[in-house]
């Protein structure tokens, strides 16, 4: 008995080693410990495994607060940012007078044909002494606008996803009209600022609205806007020409404010301390947005590179439009609003052709030309139907027009791009 009690112990004694180097220097139930250790490999392997019997590992608990993905790490250290300046012209009005055609389209409106001057007609009052000179659309700039635009990229192994956004800065051109005297004419020569209207819907000569102490009017034009898209990779890469197509969402919006006003005394003679303070407003509001579609082309050597972006919007827009008016014919008139709101297909194209010069594997010099083009968008300026009443004594018939036109934006764009990896 004795002899197998000893046995027992020394067999004991032998397997501690074993126990020990099994185990983790903490042995708490349910409780994972980090740190470095050894564990032996449960089965045999080669002959060339089994030289190393012993693995080196780390174990972790199963959240980790600063843990980040690899992926997401990796992507993001190869992602890279976009700076442009941006000097675009946004379009131009047509050649054409504010307010209503008059009934003989051989007048000149301008003031400038001393012959073919429309004589000024007050609504209430009937003939004046004077003539009209009515502000042309042609007057009202919107070039060499300053603008910023920023891209963030981050590559995939699909792709390149890129949010962009932009803003131009605002337009504001204003035009003052005075009334003055033309000494050359014998008759008719005070030139007063007016605004034909139509009489009932019809067109007239004498109907519209006269500025005898000067008018003003001012257009005020707002663009930005934002994109993310993503870029696949060439379908056929080093051929030199490389060809990817692009699929995103795209939200634009374009908002104008056109601003008439001026004082009138409508009977200098009999009542001069009557004025009548005339305002016309207009406000068109597009908002644009949508899924796009294009595709992007380059082409490099050396370190240049030559390419172009096209992208088709399906837009829709969201529009929200009003005119108002007050005192145009009478003191007591109070303020006509005539407001809508509404939905439209707005289609949208956007090409933009680009050179770039990679300075180094990190950062790229680039200049560029961009055009973008679009239907279904609503401008203030030509957002109003001029018109009167059929009676004297009813308030104008100032109303909004639904009628939509195209808008473009165009310009040049320079500027850096920086990558991190």
């Amino acid at each position: 008995m004795t002899r197998w009690i000893a046995g027992i112990v020394i067999a004991f004694c032998g397997l501690l080693p074993a126990i020990g180097v099994a185990q983790t220097p903490w042995d708490a139930p349910g409780v994972q410990q980090t740190g470095f250790h050894f564990q032996r490999q449960p089965a045999p392997g080669p002959a060339w495994h089994q030289q190393n019997e012993h693995v080196l590992y780390e174990l972790l608990p199963d959240r980790h607060p600063q843990a980040v993905p690899p992926k997401v790490g990796e992507a993001l250290s190869q992602s890279y940012v976009r700076f442009d300046y941006l000097l675009w012209n946004l379009a131009d009005y047509d050649d054409n007078f504010i307010g209503a055609p008059v009934l003989d389209p051989s007048i000149d409106l301008s003031g400038e044909d001393r012959v073919n001057r429309l004589q000024a007609n007050d609504r209430l009052l009937g003939a004046r002494q004077a003539s009209i000179v009515v502000p042309n659309l042609r007057d009202f700039s919107m070039e060499s606008l300053n603008g910023v635009r920023g891209t963030f990229g981050l590559p995939t192994n699909v792709g390149v996803f890129e949010v962009e956004g932009f803003i131009i800065e605002d337009s504001v051109e204003s035009q003052r009209l005075e009334p003055f005297e033309d000494l050359v004419v014998t008759t008719l020569n005070t030139q007063i600022p007016a605004i034909p209207l139509l009489d009932n819907g019809m067109v007239s000569n004498n109907t519209m609205v006269l500025f005898s102490e000067g008018m003003r009017v001012s257009i005020a034009t707002s663009l930005m806007g934002t994109e993310g898209n993503w870029i696949a990779k060439p379908a056929h890469p080093n051929t030199g020409l490389d060809i990817s197509p692009i699929v995103g969402f795209r939200y634009i919006y374009l908002n104008e404010n056109m601003a008439i006003s001026g004082q009138d005394i409508p009977d200098p003679l009999n009542d001069p301390t009557t004025i009548l303070d005339h305002r016309i407003r207009s406000t068109a509001q597009n908002n644009v947005f949508g899924p796009q579609i294009g595709v992007k082309a380059s082409t490099s050597w050396w370190k240049f590179s030559l390419g172009s972006e096209f992208k088709f919007l399906m837009g829709i827009n969201r529009l929200k439009k009003a005119v108002v008016t007050d005192q145009i014919f009478s003191v007591t008139e109070g303020r006509q609003v005539s407001e809508d709101q509404h939905t439209r297909f707005a289609p949208t194209l956007d090409l933009s052709v680009y050179l770039r010069f990679h300075a180094s594997e990190r950062f790229t010099l680039f200049a560029g030309y961009d055009f973008l083009f679009g239907g279904g968008y609503s401008r203030s300026a030509n957002n109003v139907i001029y018109d009167a009443a059929a009676s004297v004594t009813d308030p104008p018939n100032i109303r909004l027009n639904n009628a939509l036109e195209n808008f473009s934006a165009s310009g040049w764009t320079v500027g850096g791009e920086f990558m991190f990896w």
